[in-house]
Order: C-alpha cells, then sequence, then structure tokens
C-alpha cells in the first residue's frame, strides 16, 4: 500500500465508531482519494457519521456555553492586539486562564 492509499484509508477509518465491528477494507479501489464518494456504500456511512459528529458536537456546545464565550474572548482579544505569532499569543491567552 502507497503512502497516498494509506492516508485516504486513515481518513476514512477516523469516521468509523471505535467500537464499530465493520472496517473498512486496507484496499482501496484506486489511487483516486475520492473513490469512495462514488461508492454507495462508503458515502452513506461518511455521511451517516459526519451528522452523528455534528450532533454530538452541537449537544457539547450547547452543555457547555462557557466553551463559545472563551472563543469569542480569544478571537476578540486577537482582533484587537492582531499580534504576529497567533500561536504564541494564545499560548499566553490560555495560559493565564490555566492560572485565574
Amino acid at each position: 500500500m502507497t503512502a497516498e492509499e494509506e492516508a485516504v484509508f486513515v481518513k476514512l477509518s477516523v469516521l468509523l465508531k471505535p467500537d464499530d465491528p465493520e472496517a473498512i477494507s486496507s484496499e482501496p479501489k484506486d489511487k483516486d482519494d475520492s473513490w469512495w464518494e462514488t461508492d454507495a456504500q462508503y458515502h452513506s456511512m461518511y455521511l451517516d457519521r459526519k451528522d452523528e459528529i455534528q450532533k454530538e458536537n452541537s449537544d457539547f456546545l450547547a452543555s457547555h456555553p462557557e466553551v463559545r464565550q472563551m472563543c469569542n474572548d480569544f478571537l476578540m482579544h486577537l482582533l484587537q492586539r492582531k499580534p504576529d505569532d497567533v500561536y504564541a499569543e494564545a499560548q499566553t491567552f490560555f495560559g493565564n486562564l490555566e492560572n485565574a
């Protein structure tokens, strides 16, 4: 299996539940990364898992409104300061929260 084919397999296997007994074959159908989009079964599995993940994420955000507020606060912080290094600024910003 080439590195490209392995990358496709990894991308698709992430969509499976960890306890899902059905696994995707380790042999992709061809070298095109979008082969699974034309396979009705795999595409259906993808869409089902995508919907499930979106629902789980929405439920999590609904039960934790502080996450949205933290994101809003950080975004405003970035827009006000306009730092050159956003990653360093994020480390400083969220590091300060840890000490609060």
